[in-house]
């Protein structure tokens, strides 16, 4: 383990109040520059990486080693952190609830399946990617 923690961060995550949020993300990007990237995954969540380590760039090279042309990929998400993801997939979809970015990064927007919970953890994942799933890879067969 003290070996492990000697290693340089792979990702620093930094968790704040919604309205600190933004402020924190343009200190960090004013500091850093081009040296990090730094993007919002969550409403209190920044994760701040090297500036090559992106959820696209992960899935470009599992497709290619899988020998998935890029046209052949679906890809979900549902915010910031995976707008470039979406981007990159022959076939983006964002989720219901996704955020601004994702949803403008992506191909389509996965219609809510079930009207909004009063539980504020209700969150439509499971039923969208069924629904895409259903769609897009059984043919409307499921």
């Amino acid at each position: 383990l003290v070996a492990w923690l000697a290693r340089p961060p792979l990702k620093f995550l930094v968790i704040d109040q919604p309205e600190r949020i933004e402020t924190l993300m343009e200190q960090l990007r004013d500091r850093f520059g081009e040296g990090v990237a730094v993007v919002r995954s969550h409403e209190l969540i920044v994760e701040i990486t090297a500036p090559q380590v992106s959820k696209a760039r992960g899935l470009a090279v599992l497709a290619a080693h899988l020998g998935v042309p890029r046209e052949a990929v679906l890809a979900m998400g549902d915010h910031d952190n995976d707008a470039a993801m979406l981007a990159w997939a022959g076939l983006g979809i964002a989720m219901p609830d996704a955020s601004p970015a994702a949803r403008a990064a992506a191909d389509l927007v996965a219609p809510r399946q079930t009207p909004p919970a009063a539980d504020p953890s209700d969150r439509p994942h499971d039923e969208a990617v069924a629904w895409a799933v259903e769609r897009y890879v059984l043919g409307g067969r499921g």
